[in-house]
């Protein structure tokens, strides 16, 4: 999808994946997450209308939110802030 250029598709699935690795909390599988995030972060930039998807800005900020406490991820990711 992602290839197609169907980048809402694409961002939908990578965040159900997304939500499901950090929710499963395998910290080993962090760095997978941390390349599906920066993947929404480079496709989010290419979306002009959400439909009924969470803009990418709100989903970071609810992600941040439901897992403040994974510092390990936050950490690969960039930085608490970054």
């Amino acid at each position: 999808m992602e290839l197609n250029e169907r980048h809402l598709m694409a961002s939908f699935l990578y965040r159900v994946v997304l939500d499901e690795l950090l929710q499963q909390g395998y910290s080993k599988s962090y760095h997978h997450g941390v390349g599906y995030l920066r993947k929404l972060d480079a496709m989010s930039e290419k979306i002009a209308d959400w439909k009924d998807l969470v803009p990418h800005s709100d989903y970071v900020s609810q992600l941040r939110k439901a897992h403040s406490l994974k510092g390990s991820f936050w950490s690969q990711y960039g930085g608490i802030l970054g």
